[in-house]
């Protein structure tokens, strides 16, 4: 039986969640009741001198901002439980090989499982210790590098124990060393790390990474395999993350019996109001310090008046599991801003194109968006979007959306091409039409699959514009369509095609908040091609430098 110490910050931690004076979630209250349970087991005990050393080594490094790593309460509590527990009869071999560390964005996790990456090294007892930072990307994966090369700069600006490399550090005393490593599984096969972190694993679509690792720590005494990240989209215990997750709320439940996994899962309870502050500290167990009380909410506040943001905040900010990112624009909002639009009524205004073209044998679309133009007597304060639509002959027979298709080209929604490729002189020769209509300034289009095409127009004297693909240049318009049609600021050519395309499109976000459309549930079969042209549209007319007052307002 282990001699509880109430005045040990982690077990204050514990006592306080256990007790109530600590909100908490359900399952870290069950993680903190299973720490007092097995305080009374015989089998093992805890190691007090081993954590408390840890604990110091830890709050020597210091933050970007200079001052010392302070762990909270609930870090402490988790340093305990994951390095302080081991066997009675092997006082040498730790309990606890695997972790699940869940908690919201901005909550200080890459951070934290840096400094663990380092006191792993320096202190864990372990022979030629070796680490591997993982992620979905390399670059994911080196910002945990990043925080543990300035945490060994800080203690060692001389490099007398930390050699450190652009992508490893050395400790050569103790013939350890920590690495990043690419997720390509041929490329570490063989590797045998006493400690790997996966980063972000919300993301991660298979086993295939984690498993690799996992394997080759079998002639290790003390392996450790930690997972860090927030909730996600992802659901099925065919994906890595809710499958742990499953797992540690199983255990936690007593439903299984695993001693070698520890979680921490801050999140929200199922009946939990997210909106309420008194809950937020259940999946932000650092709030008031990171993330701090204006970020959180503000953040509540953009996802109660921006309804495409809900689910993302929801998920990242709150930790609450999501089925998707859901529809970006409901179809009630889309309805608003249709209505039939004859070019001819815009004759000889400026204009700006989108093309999304497809590969060989699917749908492709062309957009045109006309700005506002206060000197013309229908909707001048409206932006125009008209869209065609055309579809291969092919497509109508093979494609899985082939009733649907049949629908649109009945009804008169889209062209059909002859043929089983796109015909890209058929696209060509409308877009000829329309510049005899209106003033293409510019006409944005992907350069992958529009070469050809791209040589024809170009020699027909359209000027084409190569768009970029990336969340970069998708970020502002994407945004600021949304924008247009929430306010009804725009005019949308009534047409199916486009309304379907609109209710499969999801929002896919990176780190630092950038956004692009993406097909529902990365399904291909959900196309999004009119929603795409119209946004490289939108995009060429706003990086004209003459329309950046446009951006600046976003």
């Amino acid at each position: 039986m282990t001699n509880i110490d109430k005045d040990k910050l982690y077990w204050k931690y514990c006592f306080d969640v256990v007790e109530g004076r600590q909100v908490a979630g359900k399952w870290i209250i069950r993680a903190c009741e299973r720490m007092i349970e097995w305080a009374n087991r015989d089998d093992i005990f805890l190691d007090y001198e081993g954590i408390d050393k840890k604990i110091r080594i830890i709050q020597r490094f210091k933050l970007e901002n200079g001052q010392h790593f302070k762990l909270q309460p609930f870090q402490s509590w988790i340093i305990c439980n994951i390095f302080g527990w081991y066997y009675v009869d092997e006082p040498d071999v730790r309990v606890i090989n695997n972790v699940l560390l869940l908690t919201a964005r901005k909550s200080g996790k890459s951070t934290f499982a840096s400094a663990i990456a380092l006191v792993h090294i320096l202190s864990d007892k372990e022979s030629c210790p070796e680490v591997a930072f993982i992620a979905n990307t390399a670059q994911q994966a080196g910002m945990l590098f990043k925080y543990c090369d300035r945490f060994a700069r800080s203690v060692d600006p001389n490099q007398k124990i930390f050699r450190r490399y652009r992508n490893s550090i050395r400790v050569p005393r103790l013939d350890a060393q920590i690495n990043v490593l690419s997720s390509d599984t041929a490329h570490i096969d063989g590797r045998s790390d006493s400690l790997f972190i996966q980063d972000e694993t919300h993301e991660a679509k298979s086993f295939e990474l984690w498993n690799v690792l996992k394997t080759g720590q079998g002639a290790r005494k003390n392996p450790l395999a930690i997972s860090i990240t927030t909730a996600g989209f992802n659901l099925g215990e065919m994906y890595p993350l809710y499958s742990q997750w499953k797992y540690c709320t199983s255990i936690l439940d007593n439903m299984i019996e695993d001693d070698t996994w520890f979680a921490a899962i801050y999140q929200m309870d199922d009946n939990d109001d997210w909106k309420d502050e008194a809950n937020w500290v259940k999946a932000n167990p650092g709030i008031g310090i990171t993330p701090d009380w204006r970020y959180m909410r503000n953040q509540a506040k953009s996802a109660i008046q921006s309804p495409y943001n809900e689910v993302s905040i929801k998920t990242k900010n709150f930790n609450i599991w999501c089925q998707s990112a859901q529809t970006w624009i409901q179809d009630e909002n889309i309805k608003k801003c249709m209505q039939k639009v004859n070019l001819e009524d815009y004759k000889d205004e400026v204009a700006y194109g989108g093309v999304d073209l497809s590969c060989t044998n699917d749908l492709t679309a062309f957009a045109v968006m006309i700005p506002p133009n206060q000197y013309r007597a229908l909707n001048p304060d409206k932006y125009i979007f008209k869209v065609w639509i055309y579809i291969p002959q092919i497509a109508l027979e093979t494609s899985i959306n082939r009733e649907q298709y049949t629908i649109f080209i009945k009804n008169k929604q889209a062209f059909i091409t002859s043929g089983n490729t796109v015909d890209y002189e058929k696209i060509l020769q409308d877009q000829l039409a329309v510049a005899n209509i209106v003033q293409f300034d510019k006409i944005a289009y992907d350069r992958y699959n529009a070469r050809q095409w791209a040589i024809s127009g170009e020699c027909e004297g359209l000027p084409l514009e190569p768009y970029g693909q990336s969340l970069m240049y998708f970020n502002i318009p994407t945004k600021h369509l949304y924008m247009l049609i929430m306010n009804e600021q725009c005019i949308i050519d009534a047409n199916m095609v486009t309304s379907w395309a609109f209710s499969n499109v999801e929002i896919v976000e990176d780190h630092n908040e950038n956004i692009k459309p993406m097909k529902s549930q990365g399904d291909p079969n959900k196309k999004i091609d009119p929603v795409i042209a119209m946004i490289e549209a939108l995009g060429v007319y706003l990086g004209d430098s003459q329309y950046s007052a446009n951006v600046i307002a976003l």
